[in-house]
């Protein structure tokens, strides 16, 4: 046995039953009323039925009117939308060509800079979001350099930092002079051990750029600052000097008495790179003063006036300075 379900079942719309009804129900009055004022029923027939045709046509124009009406809506809102979405665009458009114009015209390199932006949308989806948030990171903090760069401000990196000072030793082409104070480069056990810097993976990499830069005709300075009174015959000593004779450094050697006196108080473990840009290092206080030194920060001092001073001071300490035994 085959059951018919209301699903097989034609349906009419139901906008339309409703008009159908009103129709009938509107000719139905017309002609109940032409038969009461005594008219003669074809009359009144023809008069119902006209008058049931002409309220089928006002609720088609009247359904025909809201459409169209939706239909301007939806065509004005479109328009509004497809005019915000190309003034978006253009926008982003004009923006993207100004940042290009200002990328070509910058001095640093524009293939560099269209490879980091290129290399930083290779970061999608389906990248693991700790690796996202690493990505994201290295951008705002190499965007906040460039920016401390461009404005001649210090920049600072909490702890000790390896990438600007073998970055600016591979690049530079005038000169460095370098003031170290032993208290910062010895380990706890002196220069050569417990974890000094010289012996250290970055003291070795630094040592092998300086090694480099004499090479491309780079002079190197360095004074080491004693933090007491040696002899000619300290063995950490020669063994210092002829590391860095070896490299093609012109070492010397500041014993504490000979230290100016303006800048007893003041001294610093600094680095003056092609004379435009002071590389400086905060030792961190400890009460256990047989530990290793601590860099607490790392700091870029690129205001002229600061810079000037530390060529300055370096002068004056080279001056005071000894030779390397």
């Amino acid at each position: 046995m085959i059951e018919n379900t209301t699903d097989d079942r034609e349906k009419l719309p139901v906008g339309l039953l409703r008009k159908v009804g009103t129709t009938t129900l509107t000719a139905g009055i017309a002609y109940v009323i032409t038969s009461l004022v005594d008219k003669p029923n074809i009359a009144g027939f023809t008069l119902s039925v006209l008058i049931g045709g002409i309220t089928l046509i006002v609720q088609f124009l009247n359904d025909f009117e809201n459409r169209l009406q939706k239909v301007e809506t939806h065509q004005r809102d479109h328009t509004q939308h497809v005019e915000d979405l190309v003034e978006t665009r253009f926008h982003k458009l004009n923006e993207a060509t100004e940042l290009f114009r200002l990328v070509e015209t910058s001095t640093m390199r524009p293939d560099e800079v269209t490879t980091l932006v290129r290399h930083s949308t290779l970061i999608g989806p389906t990248t693991p979001p700790l690796v996202q948030s690493l990505a994201s990171a290295q951008i705002r903090r190499t965007s906040n350099l460039l920016r401390e760069l461009s404005e001649k401000a210090d920049a600072i990196y909490e702890g000790e930092d390896r990438e600007w000072l073998l970055c600016l030793t591979e690049d530079s082409t005038v000169g460095i002079d370098a003031v170290s104070l032993m208290t910062v480069d010895s380990g706890s056990k002196g220069v050569f051990e417990g974890g000094g810097l010289w012996t250290s993976d970055l003291g070795q990499r630094y040592l092998d750029a300086q090694r480099q830069a004499v090479k491309r005709g780079v002079t190197v300075r360095r004074i080491m600052v004693l933090d007491q009174p040696t002899g000619e015959d300290d063995e950490e000593l020669r063994h210092l000097s002829d590391l860095h004779r070896a490299a093609g450094i012109e070492a010397r050697v500041l014993e504490p008495r000979a230290v100016p006196g303006t800048l007893r108080n003041a001294l610093l473990d600094f680095i003056v790179f092609d004379g435009s840009l002071s590389y400086e290092t905060t030792r961190a206080s400890s009460v256990d003063h047989s530990a290793k030194a601590i860099i607490a920060t790392t700091r870029l001092v690129m205001r002229p006036d600061r810079v000037r001073d530390r060529i300055r001071w370096f002068d004056d300490l080279w001056d005071s300075a000894r030779e390397m035994p």
